[in-house]
């Protein structure tokens, strides 16, 4: 839902700078447009830093309606709110717009804005095939598995125990909202390839979680760059995380 806040938040922001435009009937100028970007983004982060603290408090880090509300909640009140009183500080600066266009259609930027911010606030509610496990190492045996919910597959073993994610979801906040307490967190290199380790307890038992990002069967530690991957080879992205007891 984090990528989602983020992209309805630009969305949000470029109506809000079209609207203050028709307003004041000035343009604004590059700077001024990439400074209200930037603080755009910037409370973006502070929304979602937020959203994942107050899902932690309440337990709650499973997909669900009230995650979701969470979510929305977070955007509206550190995100949509704080926009709109910024906006009344953004003045454009530019030449007065002189347009003889018919009024309907200089209101058609901000009728199309609006279509896509519907679009995509509505996108947490369609089915997406996230290929979870699409060719999956056949080590995991998936037959033995059952889906949690449609972005998280679980797999029991005697030694070990399995989810298979989507990239969305942050295993230490996940753990954590289950009640674990993370002793020590740090990226280690298994098989010549990088992962994350997790050292956590929870009722005086200790586990070690094992936890990566995998695109085309290769293992990586950062969000941001399997992202980017999916974004330019539109390859499916999954998350991966073993968890045993301590020996």
């Amino acid at each position: 839902m984090g990528l989602s806040m983020f992209k309805t938040g630009l969305l949000a922001g470029a109506f809000l700078l079209t609207l203050e435009e028709r307003k004041q009937q000035k343009y604004f100028n590059i700077k001024q447009i990439l400074l209200f970007c930037f603080f755009v983004i910037l409370l973006n982060i502070i929304s979602n830093y937020f959203r994942i603290i107050t899902l932690i408090l309440f337990n709650c880090t499973e997909e669900n309606t009230f995650h979701h509300t969470i979510g929305l909640l977070c955007f509206v009140f550190y995100q949509i709110a704080p926009m709109l009183f910024l906006i009344r500080f953004f003045k454009p600066a530019k030449e007065t717009i002189t347009d003889s266009k018919p009024e309907y259609f200089k209101l058609l930027p901000l009728i199309t804005a609006t279509i896509i911010l519907f679009a995509t606030s509505l996108e947490i509610q369609k089915d997406q095939d996230h290929k979870l496990l699409d060719n999956i190492n056949p080590t995991y045996n998936t037959s033995k598995g059952i889906w949690v919910n449609k972005e998280v597959f679980k797999i029991v073993t005697p030694k070990k125990l399995i989810y298979i994610k989507t990239p969305s979801h942050n295993p230490l906040v996940c753990w954590t909202g289950n009640g674990y307490k993370v002793i020590e967190s740090k990226i280690i290199e298994k098989n010549n390839e990088e992962i994350c380790f997790v050292r956590m307890e929870k009722n005086g038992v200790q586990y070690f979680s094992y936890w990566w990002y995998e695109c085309n069967n290769k293992k990586y530690t950062s969000l941001i760059e399997v992202l980017l991957i999916k974004l330019v080879y539109n390859k499916p992205i999954r998350l991966i995380n073993e968890t045993n007891k301590a020996q």
